[in-house]
């Protein structure tokens, strides 16, 4: 065997063979440089360097060792994966982000990560209903509807107040005098922990001059009323009576045409 200045080399063929350029190992042994104890089919301790590998760029298996120095090959997106799980990305991991950035996906399916729009990015969220917390629905503009708990825009009824009115005269004909007649219809619903203003007229005939008035409020158990009845004696004169109870003021004995307010 000759090396490379020309110079004769003895070679045991006892342990190596030669076929062409190439030389082989005999033996099931351990080829070690720089220890004479290897523990690997080619052992090397200290730096290796390799020229002339070249690159490519469509090739996706990469060069890994253990913690004992033993070669391997690994698939680098399963070794990508592999690492993603074990160190999620952190808000440290996303450099050089722009002001102002929302990033998530609306694209349909699995893909990269998107820059997305005020508009893309609150299309992600629920509306606000009375069963979802969320973004407040299009209003359609205007200044004369509110928001109800049930996420939709509407114009309050009555500016906001509760409008009960008679469909047809109530006529109290009972002989035994103040006897109160219900004035059907003329009523609001209430619930408790709520504190309600109201306010009526209400235009009153007697048959008869001799006849008085008497007009009152029924309603359940409260801890604050407080209500004024006004009543008109003459074109000219009128009285008030300011009140806390329901049925109220007492009977009375006045002799005009009534045209009654509550407040």
């Amino acid at each position: 065997m000759i090396d490379p200045k020309g110079t004769r080399i003895q070679l045991d063929t006892s342990k190596w063979k030669v076929n062409g350029n190439n030389i082989f190992s005999k033996t099931n042994g351990n080829v070690g440089i720089g220890t004479q104890n290897p523990t690997a089919k080619f052992h090397v301790t200290g730096t290796i360097r390799l020229d002339g590998i070249g690159s490519n760029v469509t090739q996706s298996t990469l060069l890994t060792t253990d913690v004992n120095g033993n070669l391997s090959t690994r698939n680098f997106s399963n070794l990508l994966t592999e690492a993603l799980q074990a160190t999620p990305i952190s808000n440290s991991g996303l450099t050089n982000v722009a002001s102002q950035t929302i990033k998530g996906r609306v694209s349909a399916g699995i893909g990269n990560v998107e820059d997305l729009t005020a508009t893309q990015a609150t299309s992600l969220l629920n509306t606000f209903s009375s069963t979802n917390k969320g973004l407040v629905p299009a209003s359609g503009g205007g200044s004369t509807s509110f928001l109800r708990a049930d996420g939709v825009f509407a114009i309050p009824s009555s500016s906001g107040r509760q409008l009960a009115t008679l469909t047809s005269d109530v006529t109290n004909n009972n002989v035994i005098g103040n006897t109160l007649e219900n004035v059907t219809g003329l009523s609001f619903s209430v619930q408790a922990g709520i504190s309600y203003r109201f306010y009526a007229t209400i235009p009153y005939t007697s048959s008869s001059q001799n006849n008085g008035s008497r007009w009152t409020i029924n309603a359940p158990t409260t801890t604050l009323l407080s209500y004024s009845s006004r009543y008109t004696l003459s074109a000219t004169s009128e009285t008030i009576n300011y009140l806390n109870t329901p049925n109220a003021p007492p009977p009375a004995t006045i002799t005009q045409t009534r045209r009654e307010t509550w407040r």
